[in-house]
């Protein structure tokens, strides 16, 4: 977190800790509108994607079924 309590992530949308990514006001930005939350809620899912395809362990039913 940000010191005015916001998260800071980059421009993929990922916090400091791997796997956790953020998404429209949450995040430490300039802009706190309807349209850039959108916008960083796409951002943020196509991230998460990639990220959960690039685990190590491949197949992310068995990541899944590990951490449960």
């Amino acid at each position: 977190m940000g010191h005015r309590g916001f998260v800071i992530t980059n421009s993929a949308m990922e916090t400091s800790v791997p796997g956790v990514f953020a998404a429209g006001d949450v995040r430490d930005t300039h802009l706190r509108q309807v349209t850039t939350a959108v916008g960083d809620a796409a951002v943020a899912a196509v991230s998460t994607e990639h990220y959960l395809e690039n685990l190590k362990g491949g197949d992310l039913i068995e990541t899944i079924i590990k951490t449960n």
